[in-house]
Order: structure tokens, then C-alpha cells, then sequence
């Protein structure tokens, strides 16, 4: 049987969903400052490399906009848990600030190139994703609250999107094997 390398994006949206989680679980208060750390390890350790690896599978398979997408994820995920290990627990960076602002506009040209493609849904997941660390880049450049609980509340919002994004990416996927094509 010939099998098809399986498609990279519900790795890297699952992944997505985890790191945005985690960061949000800190930006809302539902967790402690302190727990920043382990949060950061998280993002170095999981989230981060399934990332990477889902970026990787995309260029093995010739697909620019996974293998670009996720590349800067993993990149992203990697400088902001590299921050958060590195500085006072709750506070912020101007440098990580701008890194964030830069990783949106990448993002953005991730969704444009997924977009005009026809891949609408992959396209909302990264533009959800540009918004995501739009918002965060925010707080960071400002340490205003408010930027800080609208970056939680946008990446809570960007989880569900991208868990239902993978799954239905997936489910699409397991009826292409079913039927063999």
C-alpha cells in the first residue's frame, strides 16, 4: 500500500492551541506569575519542536504555507519562552514586543499566501495567530493590563479556533485514507 505523508497543519494548529493556552492561562490571572516558568517550559519543550516538526513536514512536502506558518510559530514560541526564563516573573520586554509585531506580520503574509491558495481555513488559524501576538506585542511594549487580558481573551479564542481547524483537517484527511485517495 502507498500511503501518503500525513498533512502537517493539525500538528501545528493542535500545538498552537496548547502554547496560546497556556500563555492565556497566564494573561488572564488564572495563573500565578511565577508559574511563567514552567509555562515557558512548556513552550520550549512541547509546544515549540511539534511546531518545528510540523514546519519540517511541510517542506519535505513542497507546502509553503505550513512549512513557513509553522516555522514561525516555533520560532516565535521558542523567543518568547526564552524571554519569560530570562526575565522577572510578570514582566515584560520592549525587545519581545517587537519580536511579537514582527511575528505578526509574518503571520500575516502566512495567511495571505494560505489564502490565496483557497485555504480559508488554515488562513482564519494564522491570522487569528497574527492577532494573538499583535495583542500580546502590545502589552509588552506598554505592560498595559488591558492589552494584557485582551492578548488572554484573543488567545483563548484562537485555541478553540485552532482545535476545531486540526480536527476538521484531520476528519477530512482519515476519509481521503478511507477512500483511498
Amino acid at each position: 500500500m502507498n500511503r501518503r505523508p500525513a498533512p502537517p497543519l493539525p500538528l501545528g494548529f493542535l500545538a498552537l492551541a496548547v502554547g496560546t493556552l497556556l500563555l492565556a492561562a497566564l494573561n488572564l490571572g488564572w495563573l500565578e506569575p511565577a508559574d511563567g516558568h514552567d509555562v515557558a517550559v512548556a513552550l520550549v519543550a512541547f509546544v515549540a519542536p511539534l511546531q518545528l516538526t510540523a514546519s519540517l513536514m511541510g517542506f519535505a512536502l513542497g507546502e509553503v504555507v505550513p512549512a513557513t506558518a509553522m516555522a514561525i510559530l516555533a520560532g516565535t514560541w521558542t523567543t518568547i519562552a526564552v524571554v519569560m526564563l530570562t526575565s522577572p516573573p510578570g514582566g515584560t520586554s520592549a525587545a519581545l514586543g517587537t519580536e511579537l509585531l514582527l511575528s505578526a506580520g509574518a503571520l500575516l503574509v502566512a495567511a495571505l499566501m494560505a489564502g490565496s491558495r483557497g485555504a480559508v481555513l488554515p488562513a482564519a488559524v494564522i491570522t487569528g495567530a497574527a492577532i494573538r501576538f499583535a495583542t500580546t506585542g502590545g502589552y509588552e511594549l506598554s505592560g498595559d493590563r488591558s492589552w494584557e487580558r485582551a492578548a488572554g481573551w484573543v488567545g483563548l479564542a484562537l485555541a478553540a479556533l485552532a482545535t476545531a481547524v486540526a480536527a476538521i483537517l484531520g476528519v477530512r484527511e482519515a476519509r481521503r485514507e478511507r477512500r483511498g485517495s
